[in-house]
Formats: structure tokens, C-alpha cells, sequence
């Protein structure tokens, strides 16, 4: 029938464009908003154009860090990502590792919102779902949890295929929680190993990691991998433009740090 075709029509696509996947079926809740549909901003797509689809295309194992201002939206992406790939693809297993509970709790409704909003003959058959844990039944194999950062031994004994460290430099111990999902995750096949957090403070494993990484570009090795580096500064986020008076003429330094920053006119 016309209808069926068409259902299975835009089930492939959104299985094979994940943008489309996010604008069409994925719904979220902003700040200043009722539900909406997930439409990428800039540095979400910045992300999913030159890390996340390239590696995911190429069937790559992706290890990434990202440094991040506050409110760009990047872990409502990563949740995104990860729901798609459970949602999607058979046999996924995702997994998001929280600083604390309520940071959890906010996290995981962001899963459970994209699930509960699909239109109902796009909901797969449900294994389980709690406040921690979504999974779909056979054929899809697939499933999303969370965890607190608290339990060191998250990821180890597991396979797992897609992991989002957020927030990883508030842990209590990120590297224990970073040795047992090196372990977990595949390094020879499609997967995703994401570390993503703001900044907090010298003289911390997570400045010391962000250094590391970015300095070697690329040919870091850790956990057998090629990490790769994402810097997002809170000058490419659309919500901190306000209007403003003129400040012309600018100072000689003040041209350099408009042109260096890419910075708009008021």
C-alpha cells in the first residue's frame, strides 16, 4: 500500500541521514521553549559535519574530545546520536556516563523524550524502559543507558558502541572511567568514544588531557586510538549575540581580536 511504502521510505531515510532523522521525528525541550523539533544549530552541526558523519561514513572508530562553552547544545547532540544509532541500527549498545544524579535524570529524559514522541508505527518492540535504561526488543538488540560517574567500573566486561563521557572533567576519577571504556569500545569498527565537558580550572586530568590531545593533532595513541580534538568557545554561540552600540573606531588590538574571534558588529 502507499502508506507502508511511504513509512518505509522514511524510515531509511532517517536511518541513513541523521539530521533528517533529528528535524523530522526527534523532539527536545529548550530553555525558553516548548517541545520542538531537534534542528541543528552551528556547533552541533560543526561536530556532526566534521567528526561524527565522516568517521561514521568511513565505518571508523571515532575518539573525540570536545571542549565546550555552556549552553551550546552539544550533549543534547551527543544524546541524539546515540539514540539514532539505537534506534536505527541493530545490535548498538550506548552508553552515557553523568557527573550526578539530577545531571543523569536530565540527561536520560532527553532519550526517553526523542522515544516517547516517534510516531507509534515507528516505535520498535520495548525490552526495557526505566529512568536509566532503554532497550529494544529482537530484531533491534539495540539499547541506550546512563550511568553516574561515580561507579568506576562502568563500561568494563561490556562491549559497547557508542559512549558519551559528559561533563568528564567534574568526575571524581575520569580515568578509571576512561580506562574501562577503552576497553568496551570497539577500536577496529564503526563506534564512538566521546569526551566532552567545560572547562574546570589548572592543573586538572581533564586540562591535562585537553592538552595532550590537542597538542599531539591527531597522533595520540591512548587506549589504541587516534583522538581527535574539538574546541568550541562561547563566541560561536548564537544565544550570547546581543545587540549593542556602535564601537567604532576600534583600537588597533580591538580589529585583531574581532578578526582572530570571527566577532560580529554589534
Amino acid at each position: 500500500p502507499p502508506e507502508a511504502k511511504a513509512i518505509a521510505a522514511n524510515e531509511r531515510r532517517c536511518r541513513e541521514d541523521f539530521a533528517y532523522a533529528c528535524a523530522s521525528l526527534l523532539w527536545i525541550r529548550p530553555k525558553d521553549e516548548p517541545l520542538v523539533k531537534f534542528r541543528l544549530n552551528w556547533p552541533q552541526r560543526h561536530i556532526y559535519e566534521n567528526y561524527l558523519r565522516p568517521a561514521w561514513e568511513r565505518g571508523e572508530a571515532l575518539a573525540l574530545v570536545i571542549l565546550k562553552a555552556r549552553r551550546l547544545g552539544i550533549t543534547t547532540l551527543m544524546v541524539a546520536w546515540l539514540y539514532h544509532k539505537a534506534r536505527w541500527y541493530r545490535g548498538q549498545n550506548c552508553f552515557i556516563v553523568a557527573q550526578d544524579d539530577p545531571t543523569l535524570a536530565e540527561v536520560f529524559l532527553m532519550a526517553s523524550r526523542f522515544h516517547d514522541n516517534l510516531p507509534p508505527e515507528l516505535v520498535p518492540p520495548i525490552e526495557r524502559h526505566n529512568t536509566e535504561q532503554l532497550s529494544y526488543a529482537a530484531p533491534w538488540d539495540s539499547s541506550i543507558r546512563a550511568r553516574i560517574a561515580r561507579y568506576e567500573q562502568v563500561g568494563r566486561g561490556s562491549t559497547i558502541q557508542h559512549v558519551l563521557l559528559d561533563e568528564v572533567g567534574y568526575y571524581a576519577d575520569p580515568g578509571s572511567i576512561l580506562l574501562g571504556m577503552l576497553d568496551a569500545v570497539p577500536r577496529t569498527s564503526a563506534s564512538s568514544l566521546i569526551m566532552s565537558s567545560t572547562a574546570n580550572g589548572a592543573d586538572t586530568w581533564w586540562e591535562a588531557v585537553w592538552r595532550e590531545f590537542s597538542e599531539a593533532r591527531g597522533q595520540s595513541s591512548i587506549g589504541g586510538r587516534q583522538w581527535k580534538t574539538c574546541f568550541l568557545p562561547w563566541h560561536v554561540n548564537p544565544y550570547n549575540q546581543l545587540p549593542g552600540v556602535p564601537l567604532d573606531p576600534l583600537s588597533v588590538e580591538e580589529k585583531e581580536w574581532k578578526s582572530r574571534f570571527n566577532l560580529t558588529d554589534p
